[in-house]
């Protein structure tokens, strides 16, 4: 399942872009307790006493546990530090079901359509650092479906916050964790969601060092249901894109200049999976099984897709020699077919735009000779191939389409079947434009809107059945 980089932490953008991920709780007075250790698990029990982890045994993945650890009052009984984290680090996740706290509750919002309920304490003004609700990670699959967000608990700022995993359609809370410190007083450690699917999670906990080049990441796989354990250990570039399926997980860093993968089993390598040959770009992720789909890019020269497997190197998919011919992008998979966009007719340089922009289908496929292209349907909105913001589940492609006119952006939503090109638009309410797309199957999908008068953002589920009548494709042969 595909993940953006919308919630990772981002240079000078560090501090927002987690806390729209992992958003927090207040819980009580100032104050201290001790908690007897954890035992191992997976990957261990907590980690030692001081700035740094301590590193996990190199065979069995195991960290010592310490003898007492500093627990802040407000943090629920009974909930642990994850796995390897030091003794300062102020993120406690809770061990079990019975100890996590409950999922936030669904109200009407109209025909169809569900709003997550913000009923936690704590305020947001909508001020810088202050949003109720930010990000959202989502994965929609076998009629099974999980939701990553957080909650802020602060008034004016980021502190502290909570993340959780929710299970629907029985909205149940799989994974909990609570940082007490959130991002206002500079924390030791910061906890936060990489990327999520139906079978696994993976989370990754910053340890920061006296300077940048000694922070230490511990990435955990956190199976929906199952305690974390550690997979990896050490510094590693910002990801700008993650991607996992059920036997890997990828990352293009910032650069996008290589990618890398790596398994579910304990390693502090990450292996190269594809290294620019030339300068070109990597980014759009996409993954299913053990198959990494990722679109190469010099902006505004040449646009082509790819795909890589760890056993067989990387080759393209769907290429055009330069720009001006064509271009492809942004391949999304649900394991039977794969859709993508395709630029085409005249092609204007300085605003990267093609004349027409299709979605386009294929049965799954991995090789350029087994790839059927087929034309979905004619985009209603976006010219250009430079990226998308797009997901897909269920044989359904769910596409915020944008378009920029003139320094305006021209945002459109559409949900399409991929089988026959029909497709509906689908309105944000007023005064409110759509943000983030989290899943979308056959029965309904999720997404973030943001508006009113301090743009607050909301998470909302949507019923396929409640849209009507889709629309016809539009295109020509």
């Amino acid at each position: 399942m595909r993940s953006s980089s919308r919630g990772a932490l981002r240079g000078a953008a560090a501090l927002a872009m987690v806390a729209s991920l992992a958003v927090a709780a207040t819980r009580g007075a100032s104050g201290c307790r001790t908690e007897e250790p954890a035992p191992a698990s997976g990957g261990g029990g907590a980690g030692d006493a001081g700035t740094g982890a301590a590193k996990p045994d190199a065979d069995a993945g195991e960290c010592p546990p310490p003898s007492t650890l500093f627990v802040p009052d407000g943090v629920p009984a009974g909930w642990v530090r994850p796995p390897c984290a030091p003794e300062a680090c102020m993120v406690f996740v809770s061990p079990d079901a019975a100890h996590m706290n409950p999922a936030s509750p669904w109200a009407p919002c109209g025909d169809g359509c569900l709003e997550l309920v913000e009923d936690w304490p704590g305020g947001g003004d909508g001020g810088p650092g202050a949003a109720r609700f930010g990000d959202a990670f989502g994965a929609a699959r076998g009629g099974l479906r999980y939701l990553g967000y957080g909650r802020n608990y602060g008034v004016h700022g980021y502190s502290p916050f909570e993340l959780q995993i929710v299970r629907l359609p029985d909205n149940v809370v799989t994974f909990d964790a609570y940082m007490p410190d959130g991002l206002d007083t500079n924390p030791q450690c910061i906890l936060y969601l990489e990327a999520l699917d139906t079978h696994r999670a993976l989370g990754r906990l910053r340890v920061h060092g006296s300077t940048p080049t000694e922070d230490t990441e511990l990435i955990y796989a956190m199976a929906p249901d199952a305690a974390p354990r550690v997979v990896r250990w050490g510094s590693f570039p910002w990801a700008a894109e993650t991607v996992l399926t059920s036997s890997l997980w990828a990352v293009v860093p910032e650069a996008l200049a290589w990618i890398a993968w790596h398994d579910y089993e304990r390693s502090d390598q990450m292996t190269p999976l594809w290294t620019s040959p030339d300068g070109r770009w990597a980014h759009e992720l996409a993954a299913y099984d053990s198959s990494v789909f990722f679109s190469t890019l010099f902006p505004g020269a040449m646009y082509q897709i790819e795909v890589a497997e760890p056993d067989a190197g990387s080759r393209l998919l769907r290429a055009f020699p330069e720009a001006a011919e064509g271009g492809a992008c942004c391949a999304r998979t649900d394991g039977t077919s794969l859709v993508w966009l395709e630029g085409s007719g005249s092609f204007d340089a300085p605003t990267r735009s093609y004349a027409e922009v299709r979605m386009m289908r294929s049965t799954y496929a991995t090789t350029a000779e087994a790839l059927g292209p087929e034309t979905v349907r004619l985009l209603t909105l976006q010219n250009t191939v430079d990226g998308a913001n797009m997901i897909m589940g269920a044989g359904y492609v769910l596409h915020l389409e944008v378009r920029n006119v003139g320094g305006t952006l021209q945002k459109t939503l559409a949900l399409t079947r991929a089988a026959t090109g029909s497709y509906w638009i689908i309105e944000p309410s007023p005064g409110r434009e759509w943000t983030q797309l989290v899943y979308v199957d056959a029965e309904e999908f999720a997404v973030t809107d943001q508006g009113g008068t301090l743009g607050e953002a909301r998470l909302v589920r949507r019923s396929v059945a409640s849209l009507g009548k889709p629309m016809p494709p539009k295109w020509t042969p």
